[in-house]
């Protein structure tokens, strides 16, 4: 037999309604200012508790997308037939994959940080790097056309024996990928 009920609406940070905070018991009895400020603070408490509690799972779950696309970024690098660098805000490469690597013929890192500007012929090399640098001041995309120092695949591949070995497994890899996801295995 309930004689007592006082109650705080729980709300969203937006301010839907999502339920009470409640006292309640067996005697009537008067409620006072300060219990109910107390209740609202215990009712302000809870949401937070559910907010935070929301972010946690949102932040897990962006979590695990952000995962998932780094696999599959890496996967279609892996693979791809072109070379693909990524950079950071300052200009400075962060990743070039394999096919890149060999193109230029340089290592990984090799060509992290400013390394990738090595590759870059150097009657090029001034005019690239002012460019980039004035894309990046300004926030836009960098677009250039530039020549690397070598450039002919078929001549990289006759001055170095290893890169040659590298690049025939690269590409016997990407063929069999390329099969089994033509097959569907």
């Amino acid at each position: 037999n309930l004689r007592f009920y006082c109650g705080a609406p729980l709300r969203s940070m937006c301010g839907l309604p999502l339920g009470t905070l409640c006292l309640f018991g067996h005697e009537v009895r008067p409620i006072t200012d300060v219990e109910i400020d107390t209740l609202r603070d215990l009712a302000a408490l809870v949401m937070d508790q559910l907010e935070l509690r929301r972010s946690s799972i949102e932040l897990q779950h962006t979590e695990a997308a952000l995962r998932e696309s780094e696999r599959s970024y890496q996967a279609l690098t892996s693979v791809a037939p072109a070379g693909i660098a990524r950079s950071n805000r300052a200009g400075e490469c962060v990743f070039m994959n394999e096919m890149g690597c060999m193109l230029v013929g340089l290592t990984s890192e090799q060509l992290l940080g400013m390394g990738w500007a090595k590759a870059i012929h150097p009657e090029d090399r001034e005019r690239v790097l002012k460019e980039r640098s004035e894309s990046y001041a300004k926030g836009v995309e960098f677009h250039a056309e530039y020549r690397f120092l070598h450039r002919d695949l078929e001549h990289l591949l006759n001055s170095d024996p290893d890169l040659a070995e590298r690049y025939r497994v690269f590409s016997q890899r990407c063929v069999h990928s390329g099969q089994t996801i033509y097959q569907g295995l």
